[in-house]
């Protein structure tokens, strides 16, 4: 048996579906493709003339294909949310035939091959940055600090747990202790700290000026 495998820098869902796109096949593969029925018992039509039936498929993971000369099974691994590795196996040639040189020459075809469809993928689809975006965010928000209204200390310990959690889930209140001055604290006074700080040094018109009343407060 002959196994070739390269990994893609797209989600599985993005791979497959370039791959079943019989429009594709003719730039990756030694064959394009006519027509295909992609459901166990199927065919795939080639170009060129000829059929092979597949034998198994499960939907964005693997198909198994007939051929007179050999059978083929691709799979598709997910390799985290936005890279695969996709595979090919060959099996031994049917009838008794062999190669002069052991499968070299065509295990080298099947590298080009996944190495062509590897760039066309990356090339001509875009990966969903969804799942990614998503990961990142959740990264920032178990990194966020909070500190203490009162004492203006950095939350620790279960204080900082308590209410990230809360902050973060949107909880409608929570309470906590403050892990250095012991103050007990409420959702609101993080929400009434926060306003606090926006509203510090906040120009008053476009220009950027504080009201005179306001400087001449601050100066005397």
């Amino acid at each position: 048996m002959l196994e070739a495998e390269i990994t893609i820098e797209r989600s599985s869902e993005i791979v497959w579906d370039y791959f079943t796109n019989t429009k594709n096949w003719e730039k990756w593969w030694g064959g394009g493709l006519k027509s295909a029925d992609w459901s166990e018992g199927g065919n795939l039509e080639w170009a060129l003339g000829g059929s092979s039936p597949i034998q198994a498929i499960t939907p964005g993971k693997m198909v198994q294909t007939i051929g007179s000369w050999m059978d083929t099974t691709f799979t598709f691994e997910p390799a985290g949310s936005d890279e695969t590795i996709v595979r090919i196996q060959e099996s031994s040639p049917k009838g008794g035939a062999s190669f002069n040189d052991g499968g070299a020459a065509h295990l080298a075809d099947l590298n080009s091959y996944l190495k062509k469809l590897k760039e066309n993928i990356e090339s001509e689809t875009k990966q969903d940055t969804g799942s990614k975006g998503k990961k990142v965010e959740e990264e920032n928000k178990s990194k966020r600090k909070y500190t203490c209204p009162y004492c203006n200390s950095e939350l620790k310990g279960m204080a900082l747990i308590t209410t990230q959690v809360s902050m973060d889930s949107g909880v409608v209140d929570f309470q906590t202790n403050c892990s250095t001055c012991g103050k007990v604290l409420y959702k609101k006074d993080f929400i009434q700290s926060e306003q606090q700080k926006e509203n510090t040094d906040k120009p008053n018109d476009k220009t950027g000026r504080m009201d005179k009343n306001k400087r001449w407060k601050f100066w005397k």
